[in-house]
């Protein structure tokens, strides 16, 4: 898939470098104007737009209030625990990572709301004392239809992917094709042959980030693929750097 960004473009400003205010505000946060985009919604602390031709939802947001994340980023498992709190029973949160982005530390999530279709969403918080900002990214699974299908399309694709040496160890063999004769591997934990992780039974083993590559026109793909391209290009305002967070 094309890339939908252009470098070097001003979130809210189409021409020229505006001038940056010294009051937190949505202008602090650099970030690439989609190319193949449609403006949805605009106001001083949000915008949006879908990206095309897969109207995925990117929404950036300022808000002058800290999240209130109740722990501290050192500690990964209690972010974790806060956004599964903030989650309802439809929504499984699939991964969190607490990561250093310029300068700055941020909570890096993804989580898969069982509507009809599902919905996965990317959600990049850069949290400080007193504001916080917010990128999210929606996709809609309105054609895959869901876990099953990505799990049978990445173990189909496996078939033909070979397996680096290094790689095998940490892996078994899908019992249905031999490692040395097709390469084809599974993640390694005993309820792997059913599709689900023994920590969490709502978050399958297909939902692994090492599977993007595999399946990248899949919505959950794509949300992290969008917010991979966010990270490499956004940039953060001299006064986002020197806040306390």
């Amino acid at each position: 898939m094309a890339s939908p960004y252009l470098p070097k473009l001003k979130l809210g400003a189409w021409s020229g470098e505006p001038v940056m205010p010294d009051r937190p505000q949505l202008a602090w946060l650099t970030i690439p104007h989609p190319s193949n985009h449609q403006l949805v919604a605009s106001s001083a602390d949000t915008e949006s737009y879908l990206l095309l031709p897969d109207n995925d939802l990117l929404t950036v947001s300022f808000d002058p209030h800290p999240p209130h994340l109740g722990c501290s980023l050192d500690d990964v498992g209690r972010v974790r625990a806060w956004l599964e709190r903030q989650a309802d029973a439809n929504t499984s949160v699939v991964d969190v990572k607490v990561i250093g982005w310029k300068g700055l530390r941020c909570v890096k999530s993804v989580v898969k709301h069982r509507a009809s279709p599902p919905v996965y969403i990317a959600t990049l918080i850069i949290p400080f004392a007193a504001f916080s900002f917010t990128v999210q990214i929606q996709a809609t699974d309105e054609i895959w239809r869901g876990d099953d299908f990505r799990a049978k399309m990445i173990r189909s694709r496996l078939v033909h992917t070979p397996i680096p040496a290094k790689d095998r160890s940490l892996s078994m063999v899908h019992p249905e094709h031999p490692l040395e004769t097709l390469g084809a591997i599974i993640p390694k934990h005993s309820s792997a042959l059913v599709g689900t992780t023994l920590s969490d039974p709502s978050i399958r083993w297909a939902d692994d980030e090492r599977y993007d590559a595999l399946f990248v026109e899949h919505p959950l793909s794509r949300v992290r693929q969008h917010m991979t391209r966010v990270l490499e290009t956004s940039k953060p305002s001299l006064g986002m750097k020197k806040a306390r967070q």
